[in-house]
């Protein structure tokens, strides 16, 4: 109601085309130019709206396209100097790939509880299980409820998406029960850093002519065993509030980072502490794939601040790192 949107969109876009940024939309990035020795980004080559080949030079290159497209265009950014990929002389480009194994438990009610009242995403944590403890859970790791959920028809985790197995005329009359009855929390569990979970290059092609990404995953036992327990919390939390039916969704992912992991050693690694690729010093990397673990937070608040972090570096080191 107050306009307090916090959106990249609202925050940064107007303060940065009044300082000179130029958006250029319906432009597709294709890959990322080294220079003759490779050590160093000469720019990115795009395709325009019609589909021809540009070329866009540049003294730093950030490469902010989310994970999954950030790690395919860096695969597909392999030259002679750099034959796996840029940024990949580790061999740990797309490697330890993360996203939170997320349960979404079900109470529906007799009375009116106002649930399309709020916003979309959840508002209330519970972080009672934010402590490790072996001793307590047969897991070891942590996880958190998101309670607070506006439901709305569809939308995320809508009423009409909580029971996909109904249709028809059954699935009207549990709508409208659901319209008020309804309630809805998520549980978000840890995963592990597994280096076989992976982003590879498919054979399949986008009509540009890139391999498109493979995405290669499975949740560790450790991660399968928290969602579990939520599974039996989130049923036993709805009944003591006295629900007249219970039920979880299925098992599902939510966020994903991971697959340009940070750290101080190349060799274990693919960018430094600043998001900056071990192997080329102009091309910083902006996003969730750079984080070596995932814990079970959502992601947006660490992005914000590791982007904070590099944009700083940025800033106070241009002349060293433009050249």
């Amino acid at each position: 109601p107050i306009g307090a949107l916090a959106n990249p969109l609202a925050i940064y876009l107007a303060a940065a085309t009044k300082r000179g940024a130029v958006v250029q939309s319906e432009s597709h990035v294709t890959r990322v130019l080294t220079d003759k020795n490779g050590k160093r980004a000469s720019g990115v080559e795009y395709k325009d709206k019609q589909g021809a080949t540009r070329i866009q030079a540049a003294k730093v290159v950030v490469v902010a396209a989310s994970t999954v497209e950030t790690i395919r265009t860096l695969l597909n950014s392999s030259t002679e100097r750099h034959m796996a990929g840029l940024g990949n002389s580790s061999g740990l480009l797309g490697h330890y790939l993360m996203t939170h194994p997320a349960i979404v438990a079900y109470g529906l009610f007799d009375d009116d509880i106002q649930n399309y009242l709020g916003a979309s995403g959840g508002q209330l944590y519970s972080q009672d299980k934010t402590a490790k403890s072996e001793k307590e859970h047969p897991a070891h790791g942590r996880r958190h409820w998101e309670i607070g959920l506006a439901l709305k028809p569809v939308d995320i985790q809508g009423l009409a998406i909580s029971r996909p197995d109904l249709f028809g005329v059954d699935l009207e009359k549990f709508m409208q029960r659901a319209a008020r009855g309804l309630a809805a929390m998520t549980s978000l569990s840890e995963d592990e850093a597994v280096k076989e979970n992976r982003i590879a290059l498919s054979n399949k092609q986008d009509k540009y002519g890139m391999r498109l990404a493979e995405v290669h995953y499975n949740i560790s036992p450790n991660g399968l065993a928290l969602s579990e327990q939520s599974k039996h919390d989130g049923v036993q939390i709805f009944k003591a509030a006295g629900a007249k039916e219970t039920w979880t969704g299925a098992l599902h992912a939510q966020h994903i980072a991971g697959g340009t992991i940070m750290g101080s050693d190349p060799k274990q690694s693919v960018t430094d502490a600043y998001g900056r690729l071990h192997d080329v010093a102009n091309v910083f990397i902006g996003g969730g794939s750079v984080f070596p673990s995932l814990s079970h937070a959502n992601t947006t608040y660490t992005i914000h601040a590791t982007a904070w972090r590099s944009a700083k570096y940025l800033i106070d080191n241009w002349s060293g790192i433009a050249g």
